[in-house]
């Protein structure tokens, strides 16, 4: 019998349903099990979300560092971008390279951006501390008037072990 993982279990793993972590994950189950709670389809039953790149496993030992940069990015994107209004949309996708896998997450349809913010809070230097020592990856944020644009690069062994 298949059980559906909580976002929860995906970055607590002593909240899995059956009280073990799970030892691997493909990504692109990971990240439709994190944005899913912030689903609302738009007319015409139009996800909110468009996620696309190949297959791809994420490790054990990587599983909750990307679940957090997934979750940190989802929570942003409800609290200042394109989740925070019934129309935005975010497309999520990734490639991977000879040694590394970037992901592009691309919000639209949200409240207008002015420019970057003029100050980081916890969740977002937590996410570029993730990023940069677990994942020896980079991130850079792209702040556009139409949506946020964020490019993560991870070291493609890191994730998948």
């Amino acid at each position: 019998m298949a059980f559906a993982l909580s976002h929860h279990a995906l970055i607590r793993r002593s909240f899995s349903p059956d009280g073990t972590p799970p030892k691997a994950l493909d990504l692109e189950e990971m990240v439709r099990t994190i944005v899913e709670p912030h689903e609302r389809f738009l007319t015409g039953s139009r996800s909110r979300f468009e996620v696309r790149g190949r297959s791809m496993v994420c490790g054990e030992h990587a599983l909750n560092g990307a679940a957090l940069m997934f979750h940190e990015l989802a929570t942003n994107a409800v609290k200042y971008g394109a989740l925070a209004t019934d129309t935005g949309r975010i497309s999520i996708s990734w490639a991977a390279t000879d040694s590394d896998l970037v992901f592009d997450w691309r919000e639209s349809g949200g409240p207008g951006i002015a420019g970057e913010p003029q100050v980081s809070g916890f969740g977002s230097n937590l996410l570029n501390d993730t990023i940069r020592h677990q994942f020896g990856g980079t991130l850079d944020h792209s702040w556009h008037p139409e949506g946020l644009k964020v490019r993560v690069s991870i070291l493609l062994d890191r994730l998948t072990h």
